[in-house]
């Protein structure tokens, strides 16, 4: 039974930690367009600078799991 209630707290940890970093990189990308509105770039351009320059939501989740530990093994050289 312990060992049930371990692996279900386990998954709602991860799902809340992948909730919590959605928020923090759409607050970030949502930063990083506005400054680039403000010098001047149109809003589509800043939104797709602004994405690329940050790279994939899924790749900013793997390294985050990587550098607070349960992503396992080392780090990857795109998370560097």
């Amino acid at each position: 039974m312990y060992r049930f209630y371990k692996i279900w707290r386990n998954i709602l940890r991860k799902k809340r930690l992948d909730e919590d970093l959605d928020r923090e990189v759409r607050s970030y990308l949502d930063l990083v367009t506005e400054d680039k509105i403000h010098a001047g770039i149109s809003r589509e351009e800043a939104m797709t600078q602004a994405r690329r320059e940050m790279g994939g939501v899924e790749e900013i989740r793997e390294c985050s799991r990587y550098s607070n530990g349960s992503g396992g093994g080392s780090l990857p050289a795109r998370c560097a």
